[in-house]
């Protein structure tokens, strides 16, 4: 607890013993209360509590704490609580602590507003939080210049310091300070003007000039890689440059640091530096549009610590923060009928945002829920746009492609193949985007695109568990966005070795039907990857199965099997003839199968199908004792949970490792292969599961075949 005298004089000695080794040890980052993690709430403590616990560790060293104020209990709160909890604590915080801000309010998403906490708390240090890796803008593969949008929050007037606003106190008990030594940014001198300033921007407040801050500045989330060219991308370095930049002058203008980045990098040829400049500045608008025009926030598959989320479209998952559903879309967030988030800006901002007439067109969408039919500014409804954006934005990475293809010879040959299949991948994932979203707002509204029409399909593995060597029927939906009936036929694309037959549909305009796909395949348990494909004449078909993320899981049937066993909680359903393992499952004279010593915990997530739905888990080993026929045979074992990500999973079998998983994204399942041997009259065999440290192993299910039945 922060008020503990042991937990004061811990930190003490331990900041002494880091100093001792460390002479210019900057001081801590602190991460609290936030998505799970402990803090001081834990202890009834408030933020500044625990920020001054550590302030006054660090103190005599001259050391900060930098404390993030990205703290959310829930998606529904996730936009305001930081302002909520920390607004209170104005004035509190130690002269050596920091309160560190995000750009925006929800998680540095393509667009979003400026986060209300800025220039919210005039009495407390206060410094920006950048992202500068492209966790929600692309990753590496998408050419996403982050540049414009910081300098639009940087530049954006909070009018809580100026003439315009309501004013505050200069804070009591500042220092002078070297910003430029103390928080990476900001100019030298006594913390600014005070409140009388008549600006207050962003740039301003951070930079120390609204209030007097004794520490302020940037502060800059980004990763290096062990690629050649540190970023995964050559020209994603680009955002890495933007970013120091701004941090030590934040009146920098876009366009210049664009051009000064590409000189450095591929040299003064006049038509490179402009191509270039032109490709890094146009990139976050085309971003936006292909992903999340207007504001629509959240729209990326969450990862929860994989290095593939937050990168593919997973509109399904993602409905708390959008809101779509068929009657329109957006995020109410304003006081007359939303969750009130409009009210924390000052009055000018406020009455902006809450206003549907007035309110800036890129946020419509994060601040209001509307109907798909709303007419924007040009006369075009918000589905209209939604379409034309996306569909525009896609074919603008082709040629994006284009006119980096017209640097041929201008630029070294390793660089220039790179960056032009760089830009391949992104034409790809764009339509993946596009045809993933499209698909999505035509299936809820089914409004059709007054440009445009097209086929599409979507298959749903997350809700079908196929039986391995049978036939199993598949259902495929199949969507009609044209403006007459149409005969479909359907066919699957499935992997080698599976048996699958066309199916033939009518689909009326604007409707939609489902056809039953008979496909076999083989027996071994597996998972795979299916897509449909409609087609109908020389109509457009939308890849629409991408918004499935899970691949479709098969399994053995029952009567193949020596075990057959559907793991999760007793009362949850089970495989069709498959035998339940949950923590009753106890080993005992007799049994065919069993725990021995500890029993684990199970859970029932009730998504996905009978099999993924549920498993059994523990932080502990644990040991499951099979009965095993003479002979080789092989157990398989499904592991992974269908919201969160899943940690490795170690088997060992008599005392030997026999096989690890590797840690798999929410929604990502695989199969382990395990060997056994029954002997010459058949035996019992120990399988022990366990994780690594501080982590929890899963298994969905567990299977033995016979060698000659797999």
């Amino acid at each position: 607890m922060p008020t503990v005298a042991g937990v004061r004089s811990w930190w003490r000695k331990k900041a002494k013993e880091i100093y001792g080794k460390t002479e210019d040890f900057g001081g801590f980052l602190v991460k609290a209360n936030s998505e799970g993690r402990p803090g001081p709430l834990d202890y009834g403590r408030t933020h500044a509590d625990g920020a001054n616990l550590l302030a006054g560790a660090l103190e005599p060293y001259g050391g900060i704490v930098m404390w993030r104020s990205f703290v959310h209990d829930s998606d529904d709160t996730w936009d305001r609580q930081a302002y909520q909890d920390f607004t209170p604590l104005d004035g509190t915080f130690a002269d050596n602590a920091i309160v560190q801000i995000k750009n925006g309010p929800i998680d540095f998403q393509v667009r979003e507003p400026a986060h209300p906490l800025f220039g919210s708390l005039p009495r407390t240090n206060s410094m920006i939080e950048l992202q500068v890796t492209q966790e929600y803008t692309g990753h590496s593969t998408h050419l996403c210049y982050l540049v414009p949008q910081w300098k639009e929050v940087l530049d954006f007037d909070t009018r809580k310091g100026g003439k315009d606003g309501k004013g505050g106190k200069g804070r009591k008990g500042g220092k002078d300070s070297d910003r430029s030594k103390d928080s990476g940014g900001g100019k030298d001198g006594d913390g600014g003007k005070g409140a009388g300033t008549e600006n207050s921007t962003v740039a301003d407040v951070v930079t120390g000039r609204v209030y007097s801050y004794s520490h302020c500045g940037f502060a800059g989330v980004l990763n290096f890689g062990d690629d050649r060219n540190w970023t995964g991308s050559h020209l994603a370095a680009a955002n890495t440059h933007g970013y120091g930049r701004l941090a030590w002058n934040p009146e920098l203008a876009a366009e210049d640091l664009a051009a000064e980045w590409t000189r450095m990098t591929f040299g003064n040829d006049p038509h490179v530096v402009d191509t270039v400049s032109a490709l890094l500045l146009g990139s976050w608008h085309t971003y936006e549009d292909y992903t999340s025009p207007l504001g629509i926030g959240y729209l990326t598959h969450p990862p929860d610590g994989s290095v593939t989320g937050h990168f593919d479209p997973s509109p399904t998952t993602t409905t708390q923060f959008h809101r779509s559903n068929r009657e329109g879309i957006g995020y109410d967030r304003t006081i007359a009928t939303g969750d009130g988030y409009t009210e924390l800006y000052a009055p000018a901002i406020r009455d902006a945002y809450e206003s549907l007439a007035d309110c800036p067109e890129e946020l419509l969408l994060f601040l209001h829920h509307v109907p798909y039919t709303h007419r924007l500014n040009n006369g075009t409804t918000v589905l209209q746009h939604i379409y034309d954006t996306h569909f525009a934005g896609a074919a603008r990475v082709a040629e994006m492609r284009n006119d980096w293809g017209g640097l041929r010879r201008r630029i070294d040959h390793r660089r220039f193949t790179d960056v032009h299949r760089q830009f391949g991948r992104q034409l790809t994932e764009a339509a993946k985007w596009r045809d993933t979203l499209v698909a999505y707002w035509f299936e809820l509204s089914r409004i059709r695109d007054e440009k445009r029409s097209w086929l599409q399909a979507v298959i749903a593995p997350a809700d079908t568990a196929l039986l391995g060597g049978e036939r199993n029927e598949l259902p495929v939906q199949v969507v009609n966005a044209t403006g007459s009936g149409l005969r479909t036929t359907v066919s699957l694309d499935v992997p080698k070795g599976w048996r699958t037959e066309d199916a033939t549909g009518y689909v009326a305009s604007g409707g939609d039907t489902t056809v039953q796909m008979t496909v076999v395949p083989p027996p071994a348990p597996t998972l795979a990857t299916l897509h449909a494909h409609p087609r109908s004449g020389s109509v457009q078909v939308l890849d629409a199965s991408l918004r499935s993320l899970a691949r479709t899981v098969v399994v053995p049937p029952a009567a193949r099997c020596v075990h057959a066993l559907d793991a999760g909680p007793g009362k949850a359903p089970v495989l069709e003839d498959y035998t339940r393992l949950s923590p009753d499952s106890a080993w005992h004279e007799g049994a065919d199968f069993g725990w021995v010593g500890n029993t684990p915990e199970a859970t029932d997530t009730g998504l996905f199908d009978v099999v993924r739905r549920d498993y059994v888990r523990d932080s502990a080993p644990a040991v499951l004792r099979l009965k095993l026929p003479a002979g080789p045979c092989t157990a398989y074992l499904l592991t992974g949970d269908p919201h969160t990500f899943n940690r490795t999973l170690i088997v060992h079998v008599d005392g030997a490792e026999k096989a690890r998983s590797e840690q798999l994204d929410g929604r990502e399942f695989t199969w382990l292969r395990i060997p056994l041997d029954g002997g010459a009259s058949g035996r019992e065999v120990d399988l022990e599961f366990s994780a690594k440290e501080n982590e929890t192993w899963h298994v969905s299910a567990c299977v033995v075949l016979t060698d000659d039945q797999g």
